[in-house]
Order: structure tokens, then sequence, then C-alpha cells
């Protein structure tokens, strides 16, 4: 059977994290017995949790061939509309950029003049970015064989298969913080990653990271997304958490929160980032 189209499977990839946590996978399936048959059918629903299936399903859509992507966001625009929107969006965006001969990317026209602005890299960060994302075959061998000047937006251009936040953390590690920090700026919340160190320990939070990130989660807001969301995630015991809530008039349950995790090995800034997208509380994450 012939594949989905790369255009579409970039697609599917760019906002994966995003149909994993929020896709209803039980709803669509149903709608998309066209496309899967019935072995597939009993694959995605095998899985034991939503994300579980939602993974299940994402691992196979791609298979279905060219038309599954347009039967999938047709359905996601019955049933989950605020889903579909970017991927309709997007894939008409990119669909055009494609037939002038350029290269889809996540890339907006704005974004790409960002960083058409910014100061080329060093031969020496070039090379140390190469190294360490991911590039493959021709395309390595072109930018590890790239003279003269190293424009960030060449590199950039590049990582249209690289996950967002690995490209900002690289740009991070040659003392590029201006690369990443323009694409933090400019793409959506919680997907660039933390601008401290993944494996800071919360131990080691600055001051005032610490107090602004704990004081907004002890603020609930719509759905009930505060500490004990994060609580929950890093296994706090309910009777532990409602006595926090019980004295919060008294003390800081974001707080004690982190006090209480950052005896654990698996307390550090990356962990806890997730965790917080994962939450839907990307705003907060990009606090870190």
């Amino acid at each position: 059977m012939t594949e989905m189209k790369d255009l579409h499977k970039l697609l599917l990839r760019r906002y994966h994290r995003q149909l994993v946590r929020d896709m209803q996978t039980t709803r669509v399936l149903v709608q998309m017995l066209a496309v899967f048959d019935q072995s597939e059918e009993a694959e995605v629903l095998a899985g034991q949790t939503p994300t579980d299936r939602a993974t299940r399903f994402l691992k196979i859509l791609p298979q279905k061939g060219p038309e599954a992507f347009e039967a999938f966001v047709n359905v996601l625009e019955k049933k989950q509309p605020e889903l579909a929107r970017p991927l309709r969006e997007e894939g008409l965006r990119e669909s055009a950029s494609s037939k002038n001969g350029e290269k889809p990317t996540f890339l907006s026209p704005h974004l790409r003049n960002k960083l058409s602005s910014l100061a080329d890299f060093t031969p020496s960060q070039w090379y140390r970015l190469v190294e360490k994302l991911p590039f493959e075959g021709e395309e390595r061998k072109n930018l590890e064989t790239q003279n003269g000047s190293y424009p960030v937006l060449r590199l950039i251009v590049a990582c249209q298969n690289v996950p967002i936040r690995r490209v900002a953390r690289a740009a991070r590690e040659v003392d590029r913080d201006d690369v990443a920090d323009t694409l933090r700026a400019h793409l959506p919340k919680g997907t660039t990653g933390p601008k401290l160190a993944d494996t800071l320990p919360i131990k080691d939070l600055p001051r005032d990271v610490r107090l602004r990130l704990t004081t907004e989660l002890n603020i609930t807001r719509s759905a009930g997304k505060d500490w004990k969301l994060v609580a929950e995630r890093i296994g706090v015991l309910p009777q532990t958490a409602q006595l926090w809530e019980h004295n919060k008039a008294r003390t800081n349950p974001a707080e004690k929160l982190l006090s209480d995790w950052h005896k654990r090995p698996d307390a550090t800034v990356g962990k806890l980032y997730q965790i917080l997208v994962d939450c839907k509380m990307e705003d907060i994450a990009d606090i870190l």
C-alpha cells in the first residue's frame, strides 16, 4: 500500500504530543472503520489508557495510504474541531510552499524573517550542532561540508523532522540562547523546552524562578489546573495532598510539593517541564 504523503506525516509528527494528549481516540476510530481494518482497530482499542490508544492510532495512521490524512482531518473537524484546525490550515500553507519549491517546515514566514536577522553561527557552533542533531544521509553530508557563511535559517530549516525541543536545547548548548529564545517567542508555549538545563535538579532552581513557579501553581485555573495535578503525576499520596490543601491558608502547597519531590533522583527541570505540558499548563512550563 502507498504510504501517506511526507507533508502529512510531518504534520502528524508536529502535532503528535497534542493529539496524544487531547484526541478522543475511540470516537475518532469509530468514524474511520473504512480506513482501519479489524485487526488494526483491535490493536488500537487494546491500549490500556487514552494516551496509549492515541499513540497506537497515530502509529498505524501513516501506513494507511495517501487518503488517510484527509479522512482523519475530516473526522476531527466533526468531533474535535480545535484539533483539526491547525492540521488543516498548516497543510494548506505548507502545500503552497511546496509548490513554490520550498521544503515544508515548522517555520512560518514571520519566524523565518526573525531567524534570518540573527547573526550567523560560528563554524564551531555549526559543526557542534550538526553533531548533536540527528541529521542523516545527504542532508548530513551537505551540512558537514558547508563553507563560507553559516546562517541560522539554513540549519533550522534542515531540522524540519527534528523535535523542536531538541533543536532549542542544542542551540542553548552551543551558546546560542538567542536562537532558542526566538523559537520560543514565535512557537506555541510548551514546545521548545525549558531555558534551564533539563538535568538541573529541582532543589537547585533559581530563587526567582521557584517563587514565580509556586505562585502560579497555587492559583487554581480552569478545569482545576493547579499544583494538585502535578502532585498526582509525581506520586504524592492523596492523603498528603488533602492535608496540604486543608492547610493552604497557612502554608504554600506548591512549595511543599517541590520540597517533597526534590529528594528524588527524577526531580529535574526537564521532568517537571514535561509534567506541566502533559497537564496542559504550558504557560507555567515556560517559566522554567
